[in-house]
């Protein structure tokens, strides 16, 4: 038989408690900050019914699409006192802290959802043709950048700049090669004249506080013949 934890009572007498199971609460949990590539910084306390010298172990979990928990981050705080975490970028709009507790000491109960407070945005039925191309000719990237809200569903993105990004053949260099607005109905299209193989890429990083970015969406790479 081992002991667990020493539990200070309120008489001030200390008994060893083996295998017994205490409360904890997950309080004042907030979104402290979010950046346009998804990166959340998130405070909370995690409280318990004694005092201890343990540790708690918190995990950050998001939502998924399909309504499960998933942790993102996991770390040790310790027991009521606040801490301040980032977590790394994830594209979720539900977020909560939860403490799965110890061998005597329970998991949390009750925590709040956190909501991401920046709109998902995504590019769809992209396209890069045509592929190979002959060097000299016209090459045509077009898509649609839209926003997506787990309440509201898909919506097109209008006046938005979409940035093109190139890497030649034998290069470790990406360089933006062209810019073009969304229109409308969201979408957009550049033309290049094809002079070399590479890969290409597309990007909308210019969320204003209400978006996410999307960062590098690729296109794959594109010979050119001739």
């Amino acid at each position: 038989m081992s002991v667990d934890d020493i539990w200070l009572k309120g008489d001030g007498t200390r008994t060893a408690t083996v295998a017994a199971t205490h409360t904890t609460k997950v309080v004042e949990e907030k979104l402290v900050s979010t950046t346009k590539y998804a990166k959340l910084t998130i405070s909370g306390k995690v409280t318990v019914d004694g005092i201890t010298g343990q540790q708690a172990p918190v995990e950050i979990q998001y939502q998924t699409d399909r309504g499960y928990w998933e942790t993102r981050h996991s770390l040790m705080v310790p027991y009521n006192k606040t801490f301040t975490v980032t977590v790394g970028a994830a594209y979720a709009d539900r977020w909560r802290v939860h403490t799965p507790g110890t061998k005597n000491i329970g998991p949390s109960t009750g925590t709040r959802v956190i909501r991401q407070p920046r709109t998902r945005t995504e590019f769809t039925t992209v396209r890069i043709a045509p592929r190979p191309v002959a060097k000299g000719q016209q090459l045509t990237v077009s898509g649609v950048l839209r926003t997506y809200d787990t309440a509201k569903g898909y919506a097109v993105y209008p006046g938005q700049k979409v940035r093109y990004c190139f890497q030649p053949d034998g290069s470790t260099v990406t360089q933006e090669v062209g810019t073009s607005v969304s229109l409308a109905d969201g979408g957009f299209s550049k033309k290049f004249t094809a002079q070399t193989s590479g890969y290409w890429w597309i990007r909308f990083v210019d969320a204003d506080a209400a978006h996410l970015a999307t960062g590098y969406h690729p296109l794959g790479r594109v010979q050119v013949t001739g």
